[in-house]
């Protein structure tokens, strides 16, 4: 019971959970890692690293359900009251190349930012990342701080070597704003 309320204490105060990775073999499914503004993010082990015939239908359905699509989902439902598509899973279901910066992306019904692009991001905004060897289907994030050169997102599911929050390096050049990552394809805000 009193871990129950250091939980809801720091999810109320916006403290972490968690600041270092998480060990997927030592972590269990479902158990709350972090929190951004009172919306928790569970543990989801990387694919591949569990056998999913070991697991019980409800474990297996908890695989299938903390994505970092269902995080990006819940937070802009529970934070803005945006519902967005339960569809959009990954960072390629996210974000559309074909569509123009700074315009909305219909899929998302949210503001579309393509890297690199002349507007900065900002707290809130989902950060999307593109396939990458260790994730294919890419991954989204919600950017947590935007400080002078550098921003902190916070992450369901990040794989195996990451942490729940990663900074990353920002900056402006020839008034187009770039992020330092290279599976970053850009990010996307409410109206």
């Amino acid at each position: 019971m009193a871990c129950m309320a250091c939980l809801v204490a720091m999810a109320f105060s916006g403290m972490r959970c968690v600041n270092e990775p998480v060990v997927s073999s030592k972590v269990p499914l479902g158990k709350v890692v972090d929190s951004l503004n009172w919306v928790f993010l569970y543990h989801n082990p990387p694919a591949g690293s569990i056998d999913l015939d070991t697991l019980s239908e409800e474990q297996k359905m908890m695989v299938r359900v903390y994505t970092s699509g269902e995080y990006a989902r819940r937070y802009y439902g529970l934070v803005f009251g945006i519902p967005l598509p339960q569809g959009l899973n990954s960072g390629t279901d996210f974000f559309n190349p074909s569509i123009a910066d700074g315009q909305v992306n219909p899929a998302t019904g949210l503001t579309q930012f393509a890297m690199p692009s002349a507007t900065k991001p900002q707290e809130n905004d989902i950060l999307v990342f593109g396939d990458s060897r260790d994730n294919p289907g890419g991954n989204v994030a919600i950017v947590a701080k935007v400080g002078n050169t550098e921003l902190e997102i916070v992450q369901q599911n990040p794989g195996p070597l990451s942490n729940t929050r990663e900074s990353y390096r920002y900056y402006i050049r020839k008034n187009k704003w770039y992020v330092q990552q290279p599976h970053v394809l850009g990010w996307l805000r409410k109206p």
